[in-house]
């Protein structure tokens, strides 16, 4: 049975938010995600396929929250509001997901995860993107 995309991004956003602060091994968390989410190996196996590529995008994900970031600078970007930009802009930009959706999804996050404060940030940086992304093609 396929996991809802909800609760894949939800565990996407939380093991990037615990690469943040150790290294993510998949073979620790893989038993986890398979008791917290209810689901199969291969569907947390598809997860973990999905942050090792997030991953190797991670240097302009970061180049790309940083150039917009124009509130904070990169450094102070709370771990759990860089996770979520990481994780909207990776959709945007690699996965070709509509930027409605991937600004949706986020604040979500955001509401869910972060503080209501975090919301008005998250959607300026995603919306600087979009607008810089779209307006050079």
């Amino acid at each position: 049975m396929a996991l809802p995309i909800r609760k894949k991004r939800e565990a996407i956003f939380q093991i990037l938010y615990s690469h943040n602060f150790l290294e993510v091994d998949k073979e620790v968390f893989m038993p986890f995600l398979m008791d917290e989410l209810k689901t199969t190996k291969k569907n947390v196996f598809l997860i973990f396929e999905y942050f090792s590529n997030l991953l190797k995008n991670l240097q302009f994900i970061d180049s790309n929250i940083e150039k917009h970031s124009t509130s904070y600078d990169f450094t102070r970007i709370s771990k759990v509001e860089l996770s979520i930009l990481r994780l909207a802009v990776n959709e945007v930009l690699f996965d070709a997901l509509p930027i409605k959706i991937a600004v949706s999804e986020a604040l979500r996050l955001t509401k869910k995860f972060a503080n209501a404060q975090s919301i008005t940030y998250i959607n300026a940086v995603l919306d600087s993107i979009y607008k810089d992304e779209y307006r050079t093609k």
